[in-house]
């Protein structure tokens, strides 16, 4: 009995780690057979590629369907924690990737409907390994995927919204103001200031900064994505409460000075800095009247263009990823201490 669940429990990291095997020797294929011309797409589908060349479909086809897959295939070989995780995400990159390629081609083969049933498997199996690996339920990992598609266009669209998003919230004074660690990271590349108020006092807004990190209470965004699929911290953990210089505030499973933010500087309940070499992310909590808090954070960050990976990295976290998971922080955050406050409130009333 025990030996067929463990079979069973098996099945789905055997399928993502099949899938990716196969999905990346097939896209590798087509890319090659693509940019050597060796696959001829006919007069009628070349024309309506991108500048109307193969070779261009062959590098995408590379670096967005055979890359992915071969960076699954080796993490469910080793049995990394983060299958799931990455299968989802590649399960889903794949149903993506067939909707703009028939965008693009406008002829409709039977491998389209056949690569999204394999990509639907794939989120299926992922899913599957993420509720066994790590123990989060099926409604948790849910309504995280229906945050990350809520938030899809966000992404998507933030290149073309960023005057805008930079300043997500905030005033003009505020995007003026100056905030703790201004001065640290000199000729930044990029530079956001976002705010919002929340019916909570800053002693009350406080505990949720104090606890965030990855491995502890999480970041109260789209934790798929920033926190490796475990849910945010829904209460304050006193266990969580001690703010020291100097310690970490992780962003990935393994901490490096590149991967973790350190406390740079705090005035409780008002102000908090976290740094890195690369870059800064400021907090200030302002009272305002009627015992609120005016939440305002800024980011200062410096691409480092010497370093081909990390510079890419920045650009897909900062100028894609950044405002719509900041974005649903800052009202996961608000959501949290107003609800702590409205309890608290409540208790005192008894």
């Amino acid at each position: 009995m025990a030996s067929d669940v463990r079979n069973r429990d098996r099945r789905p990291r055997r399928v993502l780690t099949f899938l990716a095997l196969l999905n990346a020797l097939a896209a590798l294929a087509g890319a090659i057979g693509l940019a050597s011309g060796v696959l001829d797409l006919g007069p009628v589908v070349t024309p309506r590629l991108p500048w109307h060349s193969p070779v261009f479909a062959g590098i995408a086809l590379a670096v967005l369907v055979a890359a992915p897959n071969a960076v699954l295939a080796a993490v469910a070989l080793r049995r990394g924690r983060q299958t799931g995780l990455v299968g989802i995400i590649v399960g889903t990159a794949m149903v993506v990737w067939i909707v703009v390629e028939l965008a693009f081609i406008r002829e409709l083969s039977l491998f389209h409907p056949l690569y999204v049933c394999v990509g639907a498997v794939m989120v299926w199996a992922g899913a599957a390994v993420v509720r066994l690996d790590l123990g989060v339920t099926a409604t948790s990992l849910a309504q995280e995927l229906r945050d990350v598609l809520a938030d899809v266009p966000r992404f998507l669209g933030a290149p073309l919204a960023r005057r805008r998003h930079l300043r997500w919230g905030a005033t003009d004074d505020e995007v003026a103001a100056d905030l703790p660690g201004d001065d640290r990271v000199a000729h930044a590349d990029y530079v956001s200031t976002r705010a919002i108020a929340i019916a909570a006092p800053p002693e009350c807004v406080w505990p949720w900064l104090v606890q965030v990190g990855r491995g502890r209470a999480g970041f109260y965004s789209d934790d798929l994505l920033d926190n490796g699929a475990l849910p945010s911290a829904q209460h304050i953990e006193q266990g969580w409460q001690q703010l020291e210089i100097g310690q970490w505030v992780p962003m990935a499973e393994r901490i490096t000075p590149r991967t973790a933010f350190r406390v740079a500087a705090a005035l409780p309940p008002y102000e908090l800095l976290w740094s890195k070499p690369d870059s800064t992310w400021s907090w200030r909590l302002a009272p305002t009247e009627g015992g609120g808090t005016r939440l305002v954070t800024r980011i200062r960050a410096r691409y480092d263009r010497r370093n081909l990976g990390s510079w890419l990295s920045s650009l897909v976290l900062l100028e894609l990823g950044d405002y719509a998971m900041q974005r649903r922080m800052l009202l996961h955050l608000r959501d949290r201490a107003e609800r702590q406050q409205t309890a608290d409130a409540s208790l005192e009333g008894l």
